[in-house]
């Protein structure tokens, strides 16, 4: 994320208490994050952590787990659906 500066004109001699500061700070990074987070970078984030969380269960359950959703990330959306065969709650939570 490149960095913005936003400037910030206050009359002479006026002075912001700490609680209208940290208001404003985060007014100004939601702006800089709004700015930044498009459809688009948000969706192949999403594809990205979903591919991810398929490793991983692959990884840790192996054959004990098995993805519905597509592995092409061409043809999947975000969300990740699978069966669980014989495998504790327990583990799947750990």
């Amino acid at each position: 994320m490149q960095v913005k500066y936003l400037e910030l004109r206050l009359p002479a001699r006026k002075t912001m208490s700490p609680r209208r500061t940290r208001n404003l700070a985060g007014i100004i990074i939601f702006y800089l994050v709004v700015n930044e987070a498009t459809i688009e970078a948000m969706e192949e984030k999403g594809k990205k952590l979903s591919g991810y969380l398929i490793e991983l269960l692959t990884s840790v359950l192996g054959e004990r787990v098995k993805i519905i959703t597509p592995t092409g990330i061409s043809s999947r959306g975000c969300q990740v659906s699978f069966t669980l065969h014989s495998v504790p709650t327990r583990e799947v939570n750990d």
